[in-house]
């Protein structure tokens, strides 16, 4: 009886060389990916150092309280981007949203320990470095938030609980240098 297919003679060879590779891949992702998250640490450290000088021009801005508003009231800030005041139970996680979120959940953001950070329409490339920032500072809830506010053009303001830095334009070494400083500061949060 013939067979209608002839076995390949180097079968064996083949799947090894296929195996070798998967685990070349899954091995080579995380390295490359581990890598590059360096690469991101040693640069925004890189620009905490260069901006340390700006912390003089850091807000100092006064304990307003830290309580909830009365369920059936409204609290009104002084300011669109307040870093301090009376707070919602809720609270916003890290990340960059590019719809507005409640002032309320993000000042209780603050008092727990992270920056937020509030854009309308900065210079190109600013995006993308603030989107890598979030990916590098993503943790609960020493995290950063991005987020948008309408009317600042292309004006960038940080803020982290009872602190403020305006920037008329984005200067990534001041704001490194600001996260640096008061990432995971909230009153909710023991000093780091």
């Amino acid at each position: 009886m013939k067979r209608p297919w002839r076995p390949a003679q180097h079968r064996e060879l083949v799947l090894y060389l296929v195996g070798l590779v998967l685990v070349g891949t899954c091995v080579l992702i995380p390295v490359i990916h581990f890598w590059e998250y360096l690469q991101a640490e040693w640069a925004f450290a890189d620009e905490v150092e260069r901006g340390r000088a700006v912390q003089a021009t850091v807000e100092k801005v006064d304990d307003r309280g830290s309580s909830s508003p009365p369920a059936d009231a409204a609290y009104i800030y002084d300011e669109a981007s307040s870093a301090a005041g009376l707070y919602d139970m809720n609270w916003v996680r890290a990340g960059f949203y590019s719809i507005p979120q409640t002032q309320t959940d993000l000042v209780h953001s603050l008092e727990r320990g992270y920056v937020v950070i509030y854009y309308d329409d900065p210079a190109p490339g600013v995006l993308s470095t603030l989107r890598r920032w979030v990916g590098l500072f993503h943790e609960d809830p020493d995290g950063i938030i991005v987020v948008p506010l309408l009317g600042l053009g292309e004006s960038i303001v940080l803020t982290a609980w009872q602190r403020r830095l305006r920037l008329s334009q984005f200067d990534p070494n001041a704001a490194a240098a600001f996260i640096d400083a008061f990432r995971g500061r909230g009153r909710e949060r023991r000093v780091r």
